[in-house]
């Protein structure tokens, strides 16, 4: 019985759920990759099972794990038989991290459910694992039973993290639709929270740009939600406030060695 399907005998005392990967994509990766490692393609499925430690092909969690791998387009199975999908034979015959990369957040669009929650919130903030569960259990589009609901959105949210989809404000970015901003601040001047920004960021394209020159001949692009809080507009001048004042001086003498590059 694979993920998301309801044992007749127990289908009228439970409500049934839509299919969704009950495993992340990281895991089903590392199921794929043990079939590759095999041949890649007409891998006996007792022989899959136990190289993820399963003692056969017929215990619910392997079947629940080769669903989920077939749901992100990794494997495909039949009769006795499973393979890596030739669309990923290729990509990991490419030996490109890259290539993986995308790969990897193209496939977290596959599963009918994910398409759905790209729909509803890619480009937006990402409600909590909490919220997120009680939002499937209760809209009737996406399927999901409540007693589901929890690990449904668990597995949604560790898919799209390790696929590098979830920013840290809890962004969720849509694959090939990312805005690249150059900030005016200097590496050494950048303001961060708990870890060292980029020079160039990738932000989600539902945010609003402002540009704007400073005295100095500098550009610069903000990047903000369309709404802000009035909490949150203080911060940003707190963290502006932040910024070293450079004498008028200076200023002309870094604006000089600008447009001397």
């Amino acid at each position: 019985m694979e993920t998301g399907q309801v044992n007749k005998k127990t289908e009228g005392k439970r409500a049934r759920s839509s299919a969704y990967p009950n495993y992340n994509i990281e895991r089903c990766i590392e199921f794929a990759g043990k079939i590759f490692d095999r041949g890649a393609r007409n891998v006996l499925l007792d022989v899959a099972a136990k190289e993820m430690s399963y003692s056969n092909k017929k215990v619910g969690p392997f079947l629940s794990l080769r669903a989920a791998a077939k749901y992100f387009g990794l494997v495909e199975y039949e009769g006795d038989y499973i393979s890596v999908s030739e669309n990923y034979i290729n990509v990991l015959l490419e030996k490109s991290e890259d290539r993986k990369k995308e790969f990897i957040r193209q496939a977290v669009l596959q599963p009918a459910l994910y398409a759905k929650l790209f729909d509803t919130f890619g480009g937006k903030q990402l409600p909590t694992e909490q919220d997120l569960a009680v939002r499937l259990s209760i809209d009737k589009k996406y399927g999901i039973s409540k007693d589901a609901s929890k690990d449904a959105a668990r597995v949604f949210i560790e898919s799209v993290k390790y696929a590098g989809l979830l920013d840290e404000n809890n962004y969720l970015k849509i694959p090939g639709q990312h805005t690249e901003v150059e900030q005016a601040i200097p590496p050494e001047r950048q303001i961060t929270e708990g870890k060292t920004s980029s020079f160039k960021e990738k932000l989600p394209s539902s945010l609003d740009h402002y540009e704007f020159t400073l005295e100095t001949g500098n550009k610069v692009v903000l990047a903000l939600p369309p709404k802000l809080s009035t909490k949150d507009k203080n911060r940003l001048k707190m963290l502006l406030d932040l910024i070293p004042d450079v004498s008028d001086n200076k200023m002309t003498l870094t604006a000089e060695a600008n447009d001397s590059t």
